[in-house]
């Protein structure tokens, strides 16, 4: 274990391990988090010829042009997933604000914080809870029209976790409402009858596969 990496050599070498253990979400997401933090610093040159994901991170990068070092980033659901990406973001310098019910609950409140919160401090919020319909830890339309308008500022709402997790007609409206920074979907309601609307809405559409 090396102590002396800077953040980006450390979530360099966390991909490598992640690469290596096949677990796909996270070897997914970590190397599209270090292209966008390097291109956005110009520590190595854009490739002669890109990739169509590759491109459109470079658009994302491009077109918000902020670095992730000491952006706060809001996971809601912290597990399997969540957990990954929480050791990333913190490695690329990020500050990480922590909302898993069930966990707090068993654990205690000293690592994690209210919905509230996130709400108000995150500028990247992202989903990767289970769906839960009814009950105390309901997470079915979690991110519904109350979610969006308390936000205190736009920001960068990711979903790779359930489609039915977010409110189709809500994020719309947020959408139109210019309450939002960028938007990626990884999941939808009612799959695969998705709405098309919001399909040419959001920054990056990925399929749940």
């Amino acid at each position: 274990h090396r102590t002396d990496l800077k953040p980006i050599e450390k979530a360099k070498a966390l991909a490598k391990i992640y690469e290596l253990t096949g677990f796909e979400p996270v070897k997914d997401v970590i190397p599209s988090l270090i292209s966008i933090e390097e291109r956005l610093l110009g520590r190595r040159p854009l490739k002669p010829k890109l990739t169509d994901k590759e491109e459109r991170i470079k658009e994302i990068a491009d077109k918000y042009n902020f670095r992730l070092r000491d952006k706060t980033i809001g996971i809601v659901g912290v597990g399997h997933v969540g957990s990954r990406i929480e050791k990333v973001s913190g490695l690329l310098g990020m500050n990480v604000l922590l909302n898993d019910p069930p966990r707090e609950r068993v654990e205690g409140s000293e690592k994690f914080v209210g919905l509230n919160r996130i709400l108000a401090e995150a500028d990247i919020i992202t989903l990767h809870v289970p769906l839960y319909t009814h009950g105390a830890d309901k997470t079915f339309h979690l991110a519904e029209r109350s979610f969006f308008n308390a936000l205190s500022k736009k920001v960068h709402f990711l979903n790779t976790s359930r489609g039915e997790v977010v409110h189709t007609v809500a994020l719309k409206e947020a959408i139109k409402d210019n309450l939002l920074e960028s938007v990626v979907l990884d999941v939808w309601e009612n799959e695969p009858d998705i709405d098309t609307e919001l399909l040419d809405l959001v920054d990056i559409a990925t399929p749940h596969i």
